[in-house]
């Protein structure tokens, strides 16, 4: 498993928000990795479960945000999925 991940980038998959959803509110981020890597979102930090998984609120504004996810293995290899949003103004 080792010799796999000094020369692969981790998994990630994405399962919300799903590229240019629009919202009135927080967005929840959710999706799988490998349970060893580091993972951030925005560059904060997140928890990864045993089996991967994960889910975070990122806070949002009014107006088009993007939202990077990046996980990192121990070897430095990444993975990179960053998502664009549009925030509207509540009525």
């Amino acid at each position: 498993y080792q010799y796999r991940a000094a020369f692969f980038n981790p998994p990630l998959t994405v399962y919300t928000p799903q590229d240019g959803k629009v919202t009135s509110s927080d967005v929840t981020v959710t999706g799988k990795t490998d349970s060893n890597v580091t993972l951030t979102i925005n560059n904060a930090p997140v928890a990864v479960e045993e089996d991967g998984s994960f889910s975070k609120i990122v806070a949002t504004f009014p107006g088009k945000s993007k939202i990077t996810i990046r996980a990192l293995n121990k070897f430095g290899k990444e993975s990179l999925i960053t998502r664009g949003v549009e925030v509207t103004s509540s009525p």
